[in-house]
């Protein structure tokens, strides 16, 4: 049936709290297992208003619900793929990170950044984080990212693959006070297999 995650989070709390201090935690994800979905989808994760969650020594409202089911339990190693990546996305909500793909609410629509990204597609060929969700994060730090004014871009720029230590990860030329174009460098490697 349709599951209800916020009496699933509270159910979760209650049994945690009985047993450690909560008051350092920020967020918390919830994961269903047993062979159990959440009305066939993998994961969700909902904006709940400030101090939705309470329990002894404070209250958070960051909280994200992971589907059980083929998402978590069947062998086939082709799926396990997938299945970490339904928890990477829905951790990348705790962190802030928002979908990135176009949904109108009946639909999913095709404006999106294509493979590229665990918060747009959990089943594609480049689903590491972008550089721009880890600059955001600080993951990529400033002295990695190149920044242009779109009347100022006639230069040559060498890019290292974004899932690399080291190197420049991105140039980001500003369209406007609102807009910008980000590069990145993506590569076959342990995660991304384009």
């Amino acid at each position: 049936g349709v599951w209800s995650n916020d009496l699933i989070h509270r159910a979760a709390l209650k049994i945690i709290d009985e047993k450690m201090d909560l008051s350092s935690f920020s967020a918390m994800a919830t994961l269903v297992t047993k062979g159990e979905t959440l009305s066939q989808t993998g994961g969700l994760a909902s904006p709940w208003s400030p101090g939705a969650f309470t329990f002894k020594n404070g209250s958070f409202n960051n909280a994200s619900l992971i589907g059980g089911g083929w998402n978590i339990e069947d062998k086939n190693p082709e799926l396990w793929r997938t299945r970490w990546l339904v928890v990477a996305h829905e951790i990348g909500h705790l962190f802030g990170f928002t979908d990135i793909y176009m949904y109108n609410g009946d639909f999913y629509k095709g404006y999106t950044p294509g493979p590229f990204d665990v918060m747009n597609s959990v089943g594609s060929w480049a689903p590491t984080f972008t550089a721009w969700n880890r600059w955001l994060m600080d993951w990529v730090i400033d002295k990695e990212v190149v920044c242009l004014e779109k009347s100022n871009i006639d230069r040559e720029l060498k890019l290292t693959d974004v899932n690399l230590e080291t190197g420049t990860k991105a140039v980001v030329i500003r369209l406007s006070n609102s807009k910008a174009l980000v590069i990145e460098s993506r590569r076959n490697n342990k995660f991304d297999f384009l």
